[in-house]
């Protein structure tokens, strides 16, 4: 029973880092557009990292 809590701690470590790597993503995405000169490219790629982050927050609840 004991090996079984730490592989899921383990498990949750890892979606966590997961989560947190995405989110880190999408921060830099964000950084790095100027908001004077946007363009359709950048809002398509920011919608798809939060598509991303939206499918693993999914799965883990």
């Amino acid at each position: 029973m004991k090996l079984r809590t730490i592989k899921e701690s383990i498990m949750s470590a890892n979606i966590l880092e997961e989560l947190k790597t995405k989110f880190e993503n999408i921060a830099n995405e964000l950084d790095s557009i100027e908001p004077e000169s946007v363009d359709l490219t950048q809002v398509d790629r920011l919608i798809a990292l939060l598509e991303e982050l939206d499918t693993e927050i999914k799965t883990i609840k």
